[in-house]
């Protein structure tokens, strides 16, 4: 019994001495392992150069961007506590150019190691200083950055999404925040000249998660190139962007502008103290499905036009379009101007059909009052509104209402004419933006007077007018555009009427004309006479500031009014240089003392110069004297009348008396 407790006693202490030997190898070679690990990781650290990656690195941007990647300063990567990247004087060329893009002074970014291990990105902070980027617009009017968004190109498969952006599917991506400071942003146009800068610009993004919405706010420094005017730009709201499917959607959108708005294609000077902001509660992009919607969008703004002031405000409780759908909820715009003219313009669209390709809106209203003086003329006309975006058309085929013109301030009416017509305008859609922009117009029975008068011209042409016309404008900005009209005007009055002279008195218009003339003296149109024309026809050809006259035509029982040479319209400044042909069409007799002249086939030149509204009128004598009848004619229109002779003479007017 003895013998075999020894025995046993002993296996035991050999059997732990084996397993403490072999617990200490095992933790001698773990150490060991570490220490080299470490050692390993230590050395590979101390080693490691991140700047000898950098033409990897431009390499692989020059391969899938197409742009150049510069890396002047020196690119620093620490790895504990967490993976700082820095990097300084790094740049981005335009694509396929050697042009700079965008430039950045300091490039910071942290990364956390321990989420990584199950793949998830998180970086904890994204800061850019001294950022500078050059945005250009081409020909077209696309910015040349859209290829770094993946804009103008279908959605990337699903199996692809890794290949967009930070996106992919494998690893979750968290942006604890990305600070963009003291950066410039201009805006170049396609001959890389600069029209806009953001100077001092600030962009402060929140956590961006995959996803999920998150905050962004810029603050910036706006100044216009060309006019020097500047401005403080600000915006916020709750992006959240996906960059797989290109849709975008923002929340508590909230933008002011503050500051001067240089010329633009509605006015051609700068607008100082401009007060604008733009609000809304959600806005939504959809590019697969075409689809636009805004809720609450509103925007108001005021300021200062010529030393008066100005107000326009645009209200959308709801607007959402796409390719299947279009519905809207009262759409309102308004516009007020004070000044030398005042204009109050409100716009309603109501009862929106369709599509994106084809906006029907089942009421569109126009409310305008344009105050000049004392006189206040009243536009109110409403109709169906067809709107062909792509097409760029615009149709009103029930066009009604009513014009009135009102004497203030004791508001009474001095005219009132109805409005039943149509209109029609084609803007075509210029791929090019550097090409001029051509518009093509039909508008039918129209009151042409009062439709001039609220353009601020003063028309001795009035009747039912249909007008066709075909404008080519240069690009540019609107003084450009205004100098620049180029095409044709077709205009047909119906029922119309020339005011200032009466032709249906026969020659003794003529006569009074004459008599003017010869005393040196104008003739001045008297606007309370009118002469009634079944028919008036005009073609005219635009040619910059001026429109030649190519064709007139008008048509009374008596009288015809046909084109002569020269026939110009000022469009600058309202002056007119025009030859008519005055024909006689019936007999008609020009009694004097002694003579009864019967005329039945009788053409009289005329010269209309002056001011469009109330032109001078004189008698060619010269063409006169080709003619015969004209000669004896010009004989007896240039003898006193018999009135002035008994004037000139008492004793006739006894003998008379007699």
């Amino acid at each position: 019994m003895g013998h075999e407790h020894l025995q046993c006693s002993l296996y035991e202490e050999c059997k732990d001495c084996i397993v403490k030997f072999w617990i200490r190898q095992i933790f001698v070679t773990a150490v060991a392992l570490v220490v080299m690990a470490v050692c390993g990781l230590a050395a590979f650290l101390w080693s490691f150069d991140p700047n000898s990656y950098k033409n990897a690195l431009q390499v692989l941007v020059q391969q899938r961007l197409d742009r150049q990647l510069t890396i002047q300063g020196d690119l620093k990567v620490v790895f504990f506590p967490d993976i700082a990247i820095q990097a300084r004087q790094v740049s981005l060329s335009e694509r396929a150019s050697q042009e700079v893009f965008a430039s950045v002074e300091d490039l910071r970014a942290t990364i956390a190691i321990l989420p990584l291990l199950n793949n998830h990105l998180v970086i904890e902070e994204i800061s850019l200083g001294g950022l500078k980027a050059q945005v250009q617009r081409s020909q077209l009017g696309n910015f040349l950055f859209e290829d770094l968004l993946g804009w103008g190109q279908p959605p990337a498969p699903v199996t692809q999404a890794g290949d967009i952006g930070l996106l992919m599917d494998d690893i979750s991506i968290d942006i604890a925040e990305i600070v963009i400071k003291k950066s410039e942003f201009t805006v170049l146009d396609a001959s890389r000249k600069a029209t806009w800068k953001l100077q001092d610009a600030s962009l402060e993004f929140g956590r961006i998660t995959k996803g999920e919405p998150f905050k962004a706010e810029l603050n910036a420094r706006i100044q216009h190139a060309g006019s020097q005017a500047q401005a403080k730009l600000s915006a916020q709201a709750v992006l959240n962007i996906d960059l797989t499917s290109r849709e975008l959607s923002a929340k508590n959108i909230n933008a002011s502008f503050k500051g001067d708005l240089p010329e633009n294609f509605l006015f051609d000077e700068v607008l100082k103290k401009v007060d604008l902001s733009v609000t809304s509660a959600a806005i939504r992009i959809e590019p697969a499905a075409g689809r636009l919607r805004l809720d609450r969008f509103v925007l108001r703004t005021k300021g200062q036009r010529d030393g008066a002031s100005f107000e326009y405000s645009v209200d959308a409780p709801l607007l959402d379009i796409s390719n299947t759908f279009a519905l809207a909820e009262g759409l309102t715009s308004r516009i007020r101007m004070d000044g030398s003219t005042a204009i109050d313009a409100r716009i309603v669209l109501d009862g929106l059909q369709g599509n994106r390709h084809k906006l029907l809106f089942e009421r569109s209203s126009l409310d305008l009052a344009i105050k000049r003086e004392a006189r206040v003329l009243k536009v109110a006309l409403s109709s169906p509104l067809e709107i062909e975006p792509f097409s760029n058309a615009l149709t009103m085929k029930k066009l009604q209402g009513e014009v009135q013109t009102i004497q203030a301030p004791v508001a009474k009416t001095l005219l009132t004419v109805p409005v039943n017509g149509s209109l029609a305008l084609t803007f075509d859609s210029r791929k090019d933006a550097s090409l001029p922009l051509h518009i093509v117009g039909q508008a039918d029975n129209l009151p042409f007077a009062t439709l001039l008068a609220g353009l601020g011209v003063e028309s001795i042409l009035d009747g039912n007018a249909a007008i066709d016309f075909r404008v080519r404008l240069a690009s540019g900005p609107f003084p450009l555009l205004k100098q620049s009209p180029m095409g044709t005007i077709q205009l047909r009055l119906k029922n119309a009427s020339l005011a200032g002279i009466d032709l249906g008195a026969g020659l003794d218009t003529l006569r009074s004309i004459a008599v003017t003339d010869k005393s040196s003296k104008s003739f001045v149109p008297d606007r309370s006479k009118h002469t009634l024309f079944g028919t008036a026809e005009f073609d005219l050809r635009l040619d910059g500031n001026v429109a030649h006259v190519t064709r007139l035509k008008m048509l009374a029982p008596e009288w015809t009014i046909n084109q002569g040479a020269p026939g110009k319209i000022n469009l600058q400044n309202g002056t007119m240089d025009m030859a008519v042909l005055l024909h006689l069409l019936g007999p008609q007799s020009l009694t004097t003392k002694r003579v009864t002249i019967q005329v039945r086939s009788l053409m009289v030149p005329l010269r209309l110069s002056g001011p469009i509204s109330h032109p001078d009128v004189e008698i060619q004598w010269a063409a006169l004297d080709r003619d015969p009848i004209g000669r004896a004619l010009k004989d007896k229109l240039i003898s006193p009348p018999v009135e002035l002779r008994n004037m000139a003479n008492p004793s006739n007017q006894g003998t008379h008396k007699k």
